[in-house]
């Protein structure tokens, strides 16, 4: 899950809200302590198809609190209400295209007080990496425990990990394929003896995971 930390101010003015494929939450004003008058929203404007976006909301009103999230499931979590921050949702894009975040207050009428826009986008596919080294890399003189990963590079804001099931190699015209994380000693053994400027071809087959991909490939130029 991820917590998002970006501030919206709460503006007075009144708001129309769509209908369609979203989902509202309604929370009792008397049983959470609200002390501020802002949203914790996500600083990013892209989210990720599937991936679970962590909200906290601080409202100053006397009224219940209305989220609606269209293109999107919503939660509440229940034990905020105990604590004397802001109440927590959790926010689950559903689809690519436009995620909308409406916040409002409901009394005798309903009250609009901000929408917030996201681009929601599917996971890129992840990359190769043999020895923290990415796909498109140089690598050379490989150990008995030299290993496979599939990842997202630091920075890209992207935390899924994937558990890699089975691999096929292929160099020099031969094909080598195993189980797990580790380099066979076969493909090991051929990779330090071969010829530089040779190309390693890498398919990783991945568990099933969040994001759906199910398989990625790399290349390597041996030095």
């Amino acid at each position: 899950m991820i917590k998002i930390n970006l501030f919206f101010l709460v503006f007075s003015f009144l708001t129309q809200t769509l209908a369609q494929k979203d989902t509202t939450i309604i929370t009792k004003r008397d049983s959470i302590h609200l002390l501020q008058g802002v949203v914790c929203a996500n600083s990013e404007m892209v989210l990720y198809s599937g991936q679970k976006y962590h909200f906290s909301i601080s409202v100053s009103t006397d009224l219940d609190i209305k989220v609606n999230a269209i293109n999107a499931n919503i939660e509440f979590v229940e034990s905020s209400k105990r604590g004397t921050g802001g109440m927590q949702y959790i926010i689950t894009p559903i689809d690519t295209g436009i995620c909308r975040i409406n916040l409002g207050a409901r009394g005798e009428r309903d009250y609009g007080l901000m929408s917030r826009y996201f681009n929601v986008i599917n996971y890129p596919v992840p990359p190769v990496f043999i020895r923290d080294i990415q796909s498109g890399g140089v690598i050379d003189n490989l150990f008995d425990s030299t290993t496979f990963d599939c990842k997202y590079p630091m920075g890209s804001g992207i935390f899924e990990s994937y558990a890699i099931e089975s691999w096929i190699a292929k160099l020099n015209d031969k094909t080598f394929e195993g189980k797990g994380n580790y380099l066979s000693k076969e493909l090991i053994n051929e990779v330090n003896r071969c010829e530089s400027q040779t190309y390693l071809l890498i398919t990783l087959n991945l568990s099933k995971n969040q994001t759906g991909h199910r398989q990625t490939e790399g290349i390597y130029i041996i030095k």
